[in-house]
């Protein structure tokens, strides 16, 4: 396990930092409910939905929280395990087609594209992870993170082909921003979406992605260490 450390699942809705518990319709109405409802049809078939029954604690489902999975390397892994994921650092190893923020999959073979099979890591990391030598053959790793959704924009278009959003015909970003969502149609005061799920269509071919933009709706709770084969 990734650590014991408390988890409170919760949505921003204004300044980073300040968060609410409150359910996702709260002070949402007329167009933003309808699309709240839209939008839920477009999550509830996350492909980790039956394993993470499994786990142990259950999802909150007021603020769309769902399993997911993050692709690392070792070098990122000891700093993810020691300060937590940090969206700030989007794009110094992997690209941002979708945004500035932390990528998440619903399935391993997309995470496995970003992973870093490798037998050598640092003393400290070794420590950490097996307090003594790893074991032998080159390890990939992922983290198994509760990632809350919250009310989410959709696309299935990259920012350099003017990334929309699919069921308000809107853009995704607000005007030269890519490190924060755009504001939530029909809602008021604004509100952000919280997350963006990236959907299978037009250059999207095999999987789904999942973007968050503030690393404080993330949880990175399991680390899984696996061989290639």
């Amino acid at each position: 396990m990734y650590g014991q450390a408390d988890r409170t699942a919760s949505c921003s809705s204004g300044a980073r930092g300040a968060s609410s518990s409150l359910p996702l319709g709260h002070g949402i109405g007329g167009q933003g409910s309808k699309l709240a409802r839209k939008h839920e049809r477009g999550i509830e078939r996350v492909m980790t939905r039956e394993g993470a029954a499994k786990l142990p604690g259950p999802l909150q489902a007021n603020v769309r929280e769902r399993v997911l999975l993050h692709g690392t390397t070792p070098n990122s892994l000891l700093s993810i395990l020691s300060n937590g994921m940090n969206e700030r650092f989007s794009g110094t190893r992997a690209g941002t087609a979708f945004g500035e923020g932390l990528y998440f999959a619903e399935d391993a073979g997309k995470c496995d594209q970003y992973v870093a099979p490798t037998s050598k890591m640092s003393d400290e990391l070794r420590q950490m992870l097996y307090g003594g030598p790893p074991p032998p053959g080159d390890l990939c790793y992922l983290l198994v993170c509760r990632v809350v959704l919250g009310q989410h924009a959709r696309t299935q278009q990259q920012i350099s082909q003017g990334a929309v959003e699919m069921d308000t015909g809107g853009p995704v970003f607000p005007q030269n921003i890519r490190r924060e969502l755009a504001a939530i149609p029909g809602v008021s005061p604004p509100l952000h979406y919280h997350s963006l799920v990236v959907e299978l269509g037009r250059s999207v071919t095999r999987y789904r992605e999942f973007v968050l933009f503030h690393s404080e709706r993330v949880y990175p709770e399991y680390l899984i260490a696996y061989q290639r084969v």
